[in-house]
């Protein structure tokens, strides 16, 4: 074979197999708030809500462990309770609930001085209770939806929205805290009738909040690596032939 195809062949070769190894990453935890449950939830889906409680949807704005301007969501794991109005798990479900879980950019109005959640970038879409086996009620579901690849940016926001909830029944999210890996600030997005708005925690109450879930991984490359991955590429040519 000619030389110079051959060092070429090498060069495009190794080049290949730098970028791989910046691409081919494997699976880690990106963000886990799932290691102390405060024994309390944030009730918000309730049709006929208390003082304090909302209809819409409710979630928290996550950064993602490591210092990348953007990553690939494999797997994302959420906790919630489904309770009657006693906040209790006796009785029977009246049937047809759905939950809905949403990934955003924060890139919207900007609500006490934060970008407020706006872009989609990922949405399940109402899904029944009965799919994800939610059969009766209950403390502490998790909801875990796999097989994913959705760019998010390190820092983005994830809601989940309850559906078909009949009186006698209500539903939120399990409080935990603090995250384990990558941070939460402590506060909720709360999307009503009304717009976003900021939620914390009542005075007083020990928990800010913050709700049990975890989010897998893989970071995606940044162009700069792309570009350094095939300019090793080219230099190593040039080398080769020079000689």
């Amino acid at each position: 074979m000619n030389n110079r195809v051959t060092h070429l062949l090498r060069a495009i070769t190794m080049g290949s197999a730098a970028f791989l190894a910046q691409s081919a990453l494997s699976q880690v935890v990106g963000y886990n708030n799932t290691t102390t449950y405060s024994g309390d939830f944030f009730n918000y889906a309730d049709p006929t809500p208390n003082p304090g409680n909302y209809n819409g949807e409710a979630g928290n704005e996550i950064g993602l462990t490591g210092s990348l301007s953007s990553y690939t969501i494999t797997a994302f794991d959420v906790q919630f309770d489904f309770l009657n109005s006693s906040l209790t798990t006796t009785g029977t479900p009246a049937g047809g609930e759905t939950v809905d879980l949403t990934f955003y950019q924060n890139n919207g109005s900007i609500v006490d001085g934060y970008p407020s959640p706006s872009t989609v970038l990922y949405t399940t879409g109402a899904v029944p209770f009965s799919t994800a086996g939610i059969n009766g009620f209950t403390t502490g579901q998790s909801l875990n939806d796999t097989g994913l690849s959705v760019t998010v940016p390190q820092d983005f926001t994830w809601t989940v929205t309850f559906g078909g909830l009949t009186a006698g029944e209500t539903a939120g999210l399990a409080v935990y805290g603090p995250a384990t890996v990558g941070d939460n600030s402590g506060d909720s997005w709360v999307n009503t009738t009304g717009g976003w708005t900021l939620e914390v925690n009542a005075p007083g109450e020990p928990f800010p909040l913050e709700y049990g879930a975890e989010a897998f991984v893989t970071a995606v490359p940044e162009p700069s690596t792309v570009a350094l991955g095939v300019a090793g590429a080219f230099a190593l040519l040039a080398a080769r032939r020079k000689k």
